[in-house]
C-alpha cells in the first residue's frame, strides 16, 4: 500500500478533486439506493403526519387517537445514538481527510464496509420517535421497486445484456474467456511455447491467467515490487504476454471489439529454458 495508494502523494489540487470524488462515490453511488429509500420513507412519514394533524384538529381535546399514541417519542439512549453516529460518520470522514492531508490515492472500495452504518446514522439525526410512524407496507413496496430496478439495471449492464450499448466493460464483467481464446494461440506461437507470464493490470491479466490452462504468473503493471513471485531473470527466460492500452507500437496487435482501445504483444524469451 505504501508503494501504491498511500504513497501516491497526489498534488494539492488533485487531492481535493479526488477526495471529493471519492466521498461523492460513497454517498451518491454506493449508498444512493439506501438513502433514496430512506428519503421516500421520511417523505411518507411527513405526509402522514400532516394528514394526522389535519384530522386531529377536528377531534375534541380530551379524545385520544392512534396518531397521538404513535407520535409518542421513544426513549433516547445517548450511548447507542453516539455509537451509530460515530460508526456512520468517522470512517468516511477519516478516509476523506486522509486523501486531503496526505495525497493518498483513495480506492473506491475503502469505504464500502462502513456504508452499512450510514443509514442508521442519518436516521439518528431525525427527531425522537420520528421513525416509529413509518408505514411498513409502503416502505416494503418502495424497497421491492428499487430492488427490481436494480436487478434490471445489473442485467442490462452485464456482458449478457440484450442492449450492446449498455454493456459494462469493467474488468469484473468483461468476457475474459473470449479474450483468452482470441490472444492465446497467436501468443503461444510468438513465444514458441506455453504462456508462462502475463504483464498487465490485476483485473485483466489476472482474469485471463485463470482462463488459460497454463495459469501463467502475473507481473502486475510490469512492477516487480508488486509481484515478488517473479524476477527479471524469470521473465527474460520465459518471455511474456503483455496486455495493455493500444499505443501503436511496433509488434502490437489491437484486440478490437469488444476490447476497444486494448492491445497485446509479446516479449520473446531470451533463451536458457523455462520450466
Amino acid at each position: 500500500a505504501m508503494n501504491t495508494s498511500l504513497g501516491a502523494h497526489i498534488d494539492r489540487f488533485a487531492r481535493v478533486v479526488e477526495s471529493v470524488r471519492w466521498l461523492a462515490d460513497q454517498l451518491l453511488n454506493r449508498a444512493a439506493l439506501a438513502l433514496i429509500l430512506l428519503w421516500l420513507t421520511a417523505r411518507a412519514i411527513r405526509r402522514a403526519s400532516r394528514d394526522s394533524a389535519a384530522a386531529d384538529a377536528a377531534v375534541a381535546p380530551g379524545d385520544s387517537s392512534p396518531a397521538r399514541d404513535m407520535a409518542t417519542p421513544a426513549p433516547v439512549h445517548d450511548d447507542a445514538r453516539a455509537l451509530l453516529l460515530l460508526a456512520g460518520a468517522v470512517p468516511l470522514a477519516f478516509t476523506f481527510a486522509l486523501g486531503l492531508l496526505t495525497g493518498a490515492d483513495l480506492q473506491l472500495q475503502w469505504g464500502t464496509a462502513f456504508l452499512l452504518f450510514v443509514v442508521p446514522a442519518v436516521m439518528e439525526l431525525a427527531p425522537a420517535g420520528f421513525w416509529r410512524r413509518v408505514d411498513l407496507r409502503r416502505m416494503f413496496v418502495a424497497f421491492a421497486v428499487i430492488q427490481s430496478l436494480l436487478i434490471i439495471q445489473n442485467h442490462l449492464a452485464s456482458p449478457h445484456s440484450p442492449v450492446a450499448a449498455l454493456r459494462d466493460h469493467h474488468w469484473r464483467t468483461f468476457d475474459s474467456q473470449a479474450l483468452a481464446q482470441q490472444v492465446a494461440p497467436a501468443a503461444r506461437a510468438a513465444l514458441g511455447g506455453p504462456i508462462r507470464v502475463i504483464v498487465g493490470n490485476t483485473g485483466e491479466a489476472g482474469s485471463v491467467s485463470l482462463r488459460l490452462p497454463e495459469h501463467p504468473l502475473v507481473l502486475i503493471d510490469g512492477n516487480y515490487a508488486a509481484s515478488p513471485w517473479l524476477s527479471p531473470q524469470r521473465v527474460a527466460q520465459c518471455g511474456a504476454l503483455v496486455l495493455d492500452v493500444a499505443r501503436g507500437l511496433p509488434g502490437e496487435h489491437p484486440l478490437g471489439p469488444p476490447f476497444v482501445g486494448r492491445a497485446w504483444h509479446v516479449v520473446p524469451p531470451q533463451g536458457g529454458g523455462c520450466n
